[in-house]
């Protein structure tokens, strides 16, 4: 039924246990906040877009770049400033000291604790490569009393769509932000080989994972694993009954299901349906 072995459904759900239900399907980026929120120059003196370019001790576990593409699902924040407005930035690569904004979340009230403030609720897309910084109003960039590479662009902030170039600043943004890895296949349309009666479907995979195909009657030839997301190439093959029943009527309606596990992420399973044709041959 699936390339390598016939591996039964049932083992999907193991996979969901052993990649995604023993941990988090989550991955958290930017930096831990450990470090002592800066009292005396918590930010930027006017309006400004932040962000870590390098942080020697204190990245978070998923590091300061999103390492998978997904979703950023929930962010915060360290600072000792009340008033003004906050708010998440995504930041695309765009060579060299350049970046794009790319995303951006709806602002937040600091209340000027000490203590990391948030999470807070978002959905932004994410890419890999792509940074977390902070949207600030003047005075309340909360930045670490750490030493860090930092980029920052003064006021206007750097707007969705927008390319410049940062300046570069020596302390550490305060920033956190929780990624939720993309889990669904999308399939492209079928090439069909009428001799043979089969089909090729080109499936879009979105990050680093395991695959595992099923479907009743059918042979499904593909990848076991992808170590970058990207385009796949799964083959669809009637076997048994049904492959007499496409060589009898020379058409048949087809359903398989697709489970991709992220390497950092949980498991979905993507069902799709299709119609194999086969030439009948002549009496």
């Amino acid at each position: 039924m699936r390339r390598g072995s016939s591996v039964l459904v049932g083992m999907a759900l193991a996979l969901c246990f052993a990649f995604g239900g023993s941990a988090p399907g989550a991955v958290t980026i930017g930096t831990n906040l450990t470090g002592p929120a800066d009292e005396i120059n918590p930010g930027c003196s006017v309006a400004c877009t932040t962000m870590n370019l390098a942080v020697p001790t204190d990245n978070a576990p998923g590091g300061l770049t999103s390492q998978v593409n997904g979703t950023v699902t929930s962010w915060q924040f360290k600072s000792v400033t009340a008033g003004g407005s906050i708010a998440l930035r995504i930041l695309r690569p765009a060579g060299g000291t350049s970046f794009t904004g790319a995303g951006t979340s709806a602002p937040v009230t600091p209340n000027g604790t000490v203590p990391a403030q948030g999470p807070f609720p978002a959905s932004l897309p994410i890419r890999v490569g792509d940074s977390v910084g902070l949207d600030a109003t003047a005075g309340q960039t909360p930045l670490i009393d750490t030493p860090a590479t930092q980029l920052y662009w003064n006021a206007p902030t750097l707007a969705n769509g927008q390319t410049a170039q940062g300046i570069f600043g020596t302390r550490e943004v305060a920033v956190q932000a929780v990624v939720e890895p993309s889990n669904t296949v999308t399939f492209g349309t079928p090439a069909r080989n009428k001799k043979k009666g089969t089909a090729t479907i080109t499936m879009t995979v979105p990050n680093a994972g395991q695959l595992i195909y099923s479907g009743n009657g059918l042979s499904l030839t593909g990848p076991p694993n992808v170590s970058v997301p990207g385009n796949v190439q799964l083959i669809v093959k009637a076997i048994g009954k049904k492959r007499k029943k496409l060589a009898r009527k020379g058409k048949l309606g087809v359903s398989f299901q697709v489970s991709f596990t992220p390497s950092q992420g949980s498991l979905h399973t993507s069902t799709e349906n299709l119609k194999l044709r086969k030439k009948l041959q002549r009496p």
